[in-house]
C-alpha cells in the first residue's frame, strides 16, 4: 500500500486558490466540532473529527471527492 503524506497549504494560498474564478475551486472540509459555528472558512463542509473512525465513511468521502482538484482538511490546529 502507497502511503500519503498530505501537503501543508499556508493560509494565504488557501485564500488565493478560494478567490479564483476559473477552474476547480479546493474543497475545504472543517473538522471541527462546536467551534465551526463560531466562525469557518466561507463555503467549508462541516465533518467532525470523530465521523473519521467510520472506514465506511471514509470509503464514501473519497469517493465522493475522488474528481476534486484539491482537498482541504481544517482543523483547529491549523496553522495561519
Amino acid at each position: 500500500m502507497t502511503e500519503l503524506r498530505p501537503d501543508y497549504i499556508a493560509a494565504s494560498e488557501l485564500a488565493t486558490a478560494l478567490r479564483r474564478t476559473g477552474g476547480a475551486r479546493p474543497v475545504v472540509i472543517d473538522v471541527r466540532d462546536e467551534d465551526f459555528a463560531g466562525g469557518h472558512i466561507r463555503g467549508a463542509i462541516n465533518m467532525p473529527e470523530w465521523q473519521f473512525r467510520d472506514d465506511d465513511f471514509v470509503d464514501q468521502l473519497v469517493e465522493k471527492y475522488r474528481q476534486a482538484e484539491q482537498v482541504v482538511f481544517h482543523c483547529m490546529f491549523s496553522q495561519g
